[in-house]
């Protein structure tokens, strides 16, 4: 019985190889700008055959920022919120390149509200973007994968997906939603024997200007993350075959070990820790709190 539980293991372990990105034909949701930009970059840098852009604005400039870095490249204006968009672009995506290798979503939006200040639309944008979006465009690939045998999908989730720090229960319920599926999700694929890989990436507050404001009450365990370095990390995770990416690391021990205490003492760490006043200032892009 020992043997045989070893042995599923080291099944299990072996299909987690990794994905090389040299010679992959990779998919970045949100790939104009921030960190989707960078990664696309790196992964030109890094030897992709292909890097496909899905965003709603910028195609042209970043598809040839991309081409000038000597990579196939190309651009679809894709609302991750309308599933018959994507599934229609998703289509036409593979007739013109055949196939996705390595799918990286950080399409996202953040309201930094109290539960009375969101309007009924904020609610339902964060729901579709940043949850019902991930659905739809994981299952636009994710056949074409497992019938090849071969794929690798990364999602950006949150530090947000293991807490819920307060002004965030939209986002956190869509962060944490990611968590759950993506779990789920991996455990599918390893229970069929897939080698199609998972990578769920949970950041602390990255410097993106999408989380303007946001402040850390003790920058030395939890500092602001730099996006080039965030981006730089998520790619070395999915060519090393992780599962999992905390970062920092301390915000997957620090969220596990405060979970054992009783709720009430787990709620005053967080508020001692900063946690329940880090968007008290925030205001995003453009000031979109206002």
């Amino acid at each position: 019985m020992v043997s045989s539980l070893i042995k599923k293991i080291g099944n299990t372990l072996s299909l987690n190889k990794g994905t090389k990105i040299s010679g992959q034909t990779v998919l970045i949701t949100g790939g104009t700008s921030g960190m989707g930009l960078i990664m696309a970059k790196e992964c030109a840098k890094r030897g992709a055959s292909a890097i496909i852009i899905w965003d709603i604005a910028r195609l042209d400039e970043t598809v040839a920022t991309l081409e000038g870095l000597g990579v196939k490249a190309g651009g679809y204006i894709v609302n991750v919120a309308d599933v018959e968009n994507v599934n229609a672009q998703a289509e036409q995506t593979l007739k013109d390149f055949g196939k996705v290798d390595i799918l990286i979503q950080c399409a996202g939006v953040v309201s930094g509200k109290s539960l009375l200040e969101l309007t009924d639309e904020q609610i339902d944008r964060s729901l579709d973007i940043n949850l019902r979006g991930v659905f739809s465009v994981t299952r636009a690939f994710l056949g074409q994968m497992k019938s090849r045998n071969h794929g690798h999908i990364a999602v950006i989730s949150s530090a947000a997906g293991t807490v819920g720090p307060a002004n965030m229960t939209d986002y956190c319920a869509t962060k944490w939603g990611v968590r759950g599926m993506l779990e789920s999700l991996r455990n599918e694929l390893a229970k069929e024997h897939s080698a199609v890989q998972i990578l769920t990436i949970y950041p602390f507050y990255v410097n993106t200007g999408m989380f303007e404001g946001a402040k850390t009450k003790v920058p030395l365990l939890f500092p602001i993350l730099d996006q080039y370095k965030v981006s730089m990390k998520i790619l070395d995770a999915i060519e090393a075959g992780q599962p999992e990416l905390f970062i920092p690391k301390l915000v997957q021990y620090a969220t596990s070990l405060i979970r054992v205490l009783p709720t009430h003492w787990y709620d005053i760490v967080s508020t001692w820790l900063g946690i329940n006043a880090s968007m008290d200032d925030f205001v995003g892009r453009q000031g979109q709190k206002k």
